[in-house]
């Protein structure tokens, strides 16, 4: 957890409270959102996924650092495959 708040420093990761609640996905649906950032001066990147039932209850959430990454492109593309 520490390094989650550290890289939340590092990353300028907006605070929870000020985030946007998202809808929902339609019946016999899950909703996958996933967020990455980068930070070039550090060479670290952070990416997160939350799985979402017709309910908006969550189903499942990752959070993972990453190092080995120079396009925030790619970070995106990553975090939508472990989503998967």
């Amino acid at each position: 957890m520490q390094e989650y708040r550290d890289l939340t420093l590092i990353l300028k990761h907006p605070n929870p409270s000020a985030m946007v609640r998202l809808p929902p996905p339609p019946p016999s649906w899950v909703k996958m959102n996933v967020d990455a950032s980068y930070s070039i001066s550090n060479q670290k990147a952070a990416s997160s996924i939350i799985i979402q039932d017709k309910m908006g209850q969550i189903m499942g959430s990752c959070f993972r650092i990453h190092n080995l990454f120079s396009s925030i492109f790619m970070v995106e593309v990553v975090a939508v495959l472990h989503g998967l």
